[in-house]
């Protein structure tokens, strides 16, 4: 979510043994509503987690439901801040008398609690603690004391128990240490923002004790105060400085209580916003109420440096990310293989500095390979390509448009910025589609990849020469594509790569993505391709040399090819040759010098373009151009990468940023056009 710092906020679950309708209605319905939060930082909850007269313990219940809000949030376990309430203690006759003789020698200036009569006193959460614990004890605290302050990287929580000396009366009498509050905060170490958390709102504190304790927090930093336990929404100011936020509850049994939650940010200039939600018992639904939203509550004062240093840290820590590399030719000088990783799955990329020359105008471009899924679509349904490597790989799922974009814009940042090879920095940028996956079947993430990846390299003043859809023949995606190209959606030319790569008599079995899209259809879309783009296609051929595959031998013959090329227009399509590099899969004689360029005569006599084409593939641990990818002999990514990678990240927020702005103002262009044809 926007800002500097993000997180949910509910209160008051009050977990029983047997709910009403309209409660369980409302949390089954939140966990949906929680969906539009996704990628806040936190999930905060203060306190009265159990309904305590039934006096049960349903902890592994109450877990299983504040990790299922975590899930939908995507909010890591250890980003779940809680703090008891007073539904979460055990009261009894020796903690009542405990409580009175805390009360008759307490006085808020010393704010001291005999070190004893606390023990005892924290000895009645072992509900809470036992809960506490199963939730990986983020908000624990100890028996010497009941408060804990705790490092959330942008942030601290001050997670403050307030029902450690209650016992019955909870009005205008709270107590909690003042000392102790002190001692919890001596262990701030950087200048950052402190939230401070507890379950009962400081109206309910005794007067000297709330003037002690907020005067402290507020000359600490203390901004803002979030807390529950009334079952309504209030929005209030202990002091000048410091606001609080009062939540209502998740259990409704009658229309006397408010149900709610809250979003809440602290944004880049440090100013605080809370949005509050709460539950239609009518319609049964979550709805956002603008009366309970505050725009702006209390202002930290954030360092900038802060700022950024955390950013790095979120990129770094997200999900993809760029993790080693491998360097091709001497010193690099022929590009860099990239190697990503996301939690156990992986893919790679790579920069080549140069590309073989454009016929007939000779022009310097970098060309850029980039994957598109985890493993290849066609490994799931058996029709992977016989000889290609990545066809071995369990498919794991697509790239979403954010990570195919990523791949582009650091790769083409990069290299603007070179010290190694400072020529690339003028170079023209080619990204190709290809890598690991079947890009035909990942289109829509594609197609929104493109128009991110175009705003980033404007951005940083680069040129794009073209994007290129390589695909072994999905015909599905292609009527899109052209209406796309047609339409204008995207700023730099795209076109497709088509994999014919075998002769057809052979295609069907080597390919069996053929059976289903046949290739004679996907060269007639080709062709409606050239007709919007008026750019060649380009169709590869795998230069077979009796190569081994499955216990068969096959091999492409001058004839063989030709008789293939006779299928295809000289003026729409363009040949390139590759050779099948080792993978495993495969085993062949060597293809000579003298032999490739025989081929490639035979191809030029047809009156076709023709290039021969290095795929690097047996130098990096591939299989046919970039596949199969292998993290033997990688090199970890040292601090120049990871800079660029944050540079990468930051211009691909940038990207988004400005695409929603696109679309938000043709959404209102669209509504004007509307009432205008309405008004006629």
């Amino acid at each position: 979510m926007a800002g500097y710092f993000s997180w949910i906020h509910i209160s008051d679950i009050h977990f029983r043994d047997s709910e009403s309708f309209n409660t369980e209605e409302l949390r089954e319905k939140l966990l949906t509503y929680l969906k539009k939060y996704v990628g806040v930082n936190a999930l905060i909850i203060s306190g009265d987690f159990r309904f305590g007269p039934d006096k049960t313990n349903n902890s592994d219940e109450v877990v299983k439901y504040i990790y299922q809000c975590a899930s939908e949030l995507k909010v890591d376990d250890k980003k779940i801040f809680v703090v008891p309430g007073n539904h979460d203690l055990n009261r009894d006759p020796v903690r009542t008398a405990v409580v009175n003789e805390v009360k008759k020698k307490y006085n808020s200036i010393d704010g001291r609690i005999d070190s004893k009569l606390l023990d005892v006193l924290n000895f009645s959460f072992s509900y809470y603690n036992e809960l506490n614990e199963k939730l990986g004890a983020t908000g624990s605290s100890t028996s010497s004391n009941p408060h804990r302050l705790v490092d959330a990287g942008e942030v601290y929580f001050l997670l403050l128990n307030t029902d450690v000396v209650v016992d019955g009366n909870e009005c205008n009498d709270l107590i909690i240490g003042t000392s102790l509050v002190r001692e919890a905060l001596k262990k701030c170490k950087e200048s950052k923002p402190i939230i401070a958390v507890g379950h009962h709102g400081s109206e309910l504190w005794k007067p000297e004790e709330q003037k002690t304790c907020f005067t402290m927090l507020d000359s600490k930093g203390v901004r803002l105060y979030l807390c529950g336990h009334s079952h309504s929404v209030d929005f209030s100011n202990p002091t000048k400085n410091i606001s609080q936020v009062t939540l209502g509850c998740l259990t409704q049994p009658n229309d006397e209580v408010e149900s709610s939650i809250a979003y809440g940010e602290i944004t880049n200039d440090g100013n605080v916003k809370v949005k509050i939600s709460t539950w239609n018992s009518k319609m049964q639904i979550w709805e956002e109420r603008q009366a309970y939203t505050k725009d702006e509550l209390s202002k930290y004062e954030i360092d900038k440096g802060l700022i950024e240093r955390h950013a790095k840290d979120n990129l770094i820590q997200q999900e993809f990310r760029v993790t080693n590399y491998h360097l091709l030719g001497t010193w690099g000088s022929d590009g860099i293989k990239y190697f990503w990783k996301k939690g156990d799955k992986s893919v790679e990329s790579i920069a080549f500095n140069k590309l073989t020359e454009e016929m007939p105008v000779t022009r310097s471009i970098s060309g850029y390979t980039v994957s598109t899924s985890f493993g290849c679509q066609l490994h799931a349904s058996g029709d992977q390509c016989r000889f290609c490597g990545t066809g071995t790989i369990d498919y794991k799922g697509p790239l979403t448009a954010d990570e195919i974009a990523l791949q582009c814009i650091f790769m083409a940042e990069y290299d603007s910025n070179c010290d190694s090879f400072r020529e690339l920095k003028n170079y023209e940028r080619e990204f190709a589609f290809m890598g690991q996956g079947e890009p035909g079947l990942n289109y829509s993430a594609i197609r929104e990849a493109i128009i991110l990846t175009d705003i980033a390299m404007k951005e940083i003043d680069q040129k794009v020469y073209r994007y290129v859809i390589s695909t072994s023949g999905i015909n599905s995606f292609m009527p899109s594509l052209i209406s796309d190209i047609n339409s204008n959606v995207f700023r730099n030319p795209v076109t497709v790569h088509f994999s014919l790569s075998i002769n057809p008599e052979d295609r069907s079995v080597l390919m069996p993505i053929n059976k289903t899209n046949s290739y004679i259809e996907f060269i007639e879309l080709c062709k409606a391709l050239y007709k919007v783009t008026h750019e060649k296609v380009g169709v590869s051929i795998l230069l077979l040399n009796n190569c081994k595959i499955e216990n068969e031998s096959y091999t492409l013959t001058k004839e063989a090819l030709t008789a293939t090329l006779a299928n295809l227009d000289r003026n729409m399509f363009r040949i390139d040759l590759y050779n099948l590099n080792n993978c495993g899969l495969t085993k062949q004689r060597a293809y000579s010098n003298e032999m490739a360029k025989e081929m490639q005569e035979a191809v030029l006599d047809m009156g076709f373009e023709c290039r021969i084409k290095r795929t690097f593939g047996d130098s990096c641990g591939a299989g046919f151009g970039m596949l199969n990818s292998k993290d033997d002999d990688l090199e970890t990514v040292g601090e120049k990468t990871i800079n660029h990678f944050y540079k990468a990240a930051e211009l691909l927020q940038v990207a988004k940023n400005k695409r929603r702005d696109e679309i938000e103002a043709l959404l209102e262009e669209l509504q004007s056009d509307n009432k205008s044809d309405n008004s006629k």
